[in-house]
């Protein structure tokens, strides 16, 4: 009998929060003790894009850049755990079934969503890559769908068993699901998703 195959985001439905976020935060606090020219980098790229001078994808990759410096890997771990409070219990228990094969798929750096990939026992984690891959590229909408459908192949499969999101920006992963599930979604996300008439059930 084939394992089943559950897909989850991270953000807003593993847990109830925005990770990258927290990170931009987390990292900002630990570059003051650790290199204050990069506090100051971080504070700029965030105006830069709130004045709308840079995309979003810019600003990640700026961000991520500044991330990948070595004195700030160690603190991975610590960031992780900072964030596990914020778990959605109901999506963890779908985390349960050892005989099920789990994959992780956001749009946050790999830079940590591996390390919750791991603390959360996902067997595979699809996330936006390290700045030194390319073409780099966020790990978004149809760009995700692209890096899950070369997962699903490589399992020898067309389609999930279960996918598992908040967001209509999943509308791409959502079509290789059997089962779809959101969590907590927007009126905006049901409309759009319902437009697409994809169907769906509340979780």
């Amino acid at each position: 009998m084939r394992p089943k195959i559950v897909v989850i985001d991270l953000d807003g439905t593993l847990l109830d929060t925005n990770t990258f976020h927290k990170w931009l935060l987390f990292l900002f606090k630990k570059s003051l003790i650790k290199n204050p020219i990069d506090s100051v980098k971080i504070v700029s790229t965030i105006l830069w894009r709130l004045s709308k001078k840079i995309s979003h994808k810019e600003m990640k990759y700026k961000i991520l850049k500044i991330s990948e410096k070595s004195y700030y890997q160690g603190y991975l771990i610590e960031f992780v755990e900072s964030i596990s409070k914020y778990l959605n219990k109901n999506v963890f228990n779908y985390l349960q079934d050892k005989n099920s094969i789990y994959i992780l798929a956001t749009a946050a750096p790999d830079l940590y969503a591996s390390h919750i990939a791991k603390k959360y026992n996902f067997d595979h984690c699809i996330a936006t890559p390290s700045t030194d891959i390319e073409p780099w590229d966020e790990n978004i909408r149809i760009e995700k769908q692209k890096n899950l459908k070369l997962l699903l192949e490589s399992l020898k499969v067309e389609k999930a068993n279960i996918v598992i999101t908040d967001h209509h920006d999943d509308i791409p992963i959502l079509a290789l699901g059997i089962e779809r599930l959101l969590v907590n979604p927007s009126q905006l996300s049901e409309e759009k998703i319902k437009e697409n008439n994809i169907d769906y059930n509340i979780l």
